[in-house]
């Protein structure tokens, strides 16, 4: 036996003994599209825009605590999210800019969480991943998608 052939076998093995013990993980019930216990922390929304604007009123209509932003997310970083995110993973949603996004996932990959859903509004087929957030946040739409600027960019990030 050559050391390829070693290292090949037990790679092999390690993956057999690894497989035999894995248990089945369920997946979160936001993943699926559904609105999440209470771990959804915050709903982010841009004032400039009238669009992401009813989003974050609808938001507060069925209970969710929301922070509109004027672009920048450096106030709600230092004085709230960083804190918050020292403390637990709880997940955020919003309607803001590509860049205001960009920013807070950046931010989120240093507290081992990541974006599970993104919706470029400027993109095709923008509006079936734009009304997933919707649900998540837990605004009825009726069956309508939430209005889309092509500005901005509907998102969830969790752990």
């Amino acid at each position: 036996m050559d050391r390829r052939e070693f290292c090949v076998s037990g790679a092999v093995a390690v993956a057999g003994i690894m497989a035999a013990h894995a248990q089945p993980t369920p997946v979160p019930a936001w993943r699926s599209g559904s609105a999440p216990p209470d771990a959804l922390y915050k709903v982010i929304f841009d004032v400039r825009f009238a669009a992401s604007q009813a989003f974050g009123l609808a938001a507060a209509s069925v209970g969710r605590v929301t922070t509109g932003i004027r672009g920048d997310v450096t106030s709600l970083w230092l004085n709230d999210l960083q804190r918050q995110w020292a403390l637990s993973r709880a997940g955020i949603a919003g309607m803001t800019t590509m860049h205001s996004f960009f920013c807070l996932q950046q931010l989120a990959k240093d507290h081992w969480m990541r974006a599970i859903v993104c919706a470029e509004h400027r993109q095709q087929g923008a509006a079936a991943d734009a009304q997933r957030v919707a649900r998540i946040v837990g605004i009825q739409a009726a069956g309508r998608a939430p209005t889309l600027d092509p500005q901005l960019v509907s998102w969830v990030i969790a752990a």
